[in-house]
């Protein structure tokens, strides 16, 4: 069966700001079957995350925090090269106030790097939910009842490097 890795917390995202952008990270707990896409429909690239790293979870002014990273496909028209990504749910206490925090960086077949970033803040409680996994992690401000957050879309910045190029988006 192998050895599964418990997780501190769990978390999902999703908004469709310039296209859908989803995580799902530790579902049921443990790493295994967690998932990060982003199809950015304006700039025309899409990412699917083939290895997502177990997250860092922690809590600061009263807002819950999931970071994590890991390695994936980036296709942007017919090229496809590996890249890397962070990315950061952050769980308000109020409503719109969640935020998705997104990363990626890779160099292409033709050798040019491609750095990608999204800040995507004003959020719905149904788009970011982030939830403790045990009791063990109180000391870092999470239990196994800090659930309860997800959020919609209102972009606030999106910064692209291609092929030597700078794209900018802001809201």
């Amino acid at each position: 069966m192998g050895i599964r890795r418990q997780c501190e917390c769990s978390g999902t995202a999703f908004t469709d700001i310039f296209g859908p952008l989803s995580a799902n990270i530790c579902p049921s707990c443990f790493i295994e079957g967690s998932t990060v896409t982003y199809e950015n429909t304006s700039i025309g690239f899409s990412f699917s995350s083939n290895n997502v790293n177990p997250p860092e979870c922690f809590s600061i002014n009263g807002q819950t925090i999931l970071n994590t990273s890991g390695t994936g496909t980036i296709t942007t028209g017919t090229e496809t090269f590996t890249g890397t990504f962070t990315i950061t749910l952050v769980d308000g206490p109020g409503e719109f106030d969640d935020s998705i925090i997104f990363t990626l960086v890779g160099i292409d077949t033709e050798g040019f790097p491609f750095a990608h970033t999204s800040v995507i803040t004003g959020l719905s409680e149904e788009s970011v939910i982030i939830t403790g996994c045990n009791l063990t992690i109180t000391d870092k401000g999470i239990d196994s009842s800090a659930a309860n957050s997800v959020h919609t879309e209102k972009f606030s910045e999106i910064k692209t490097l291609s092929k030597g190029k700078w794209y900018e988006y802001t809201s």
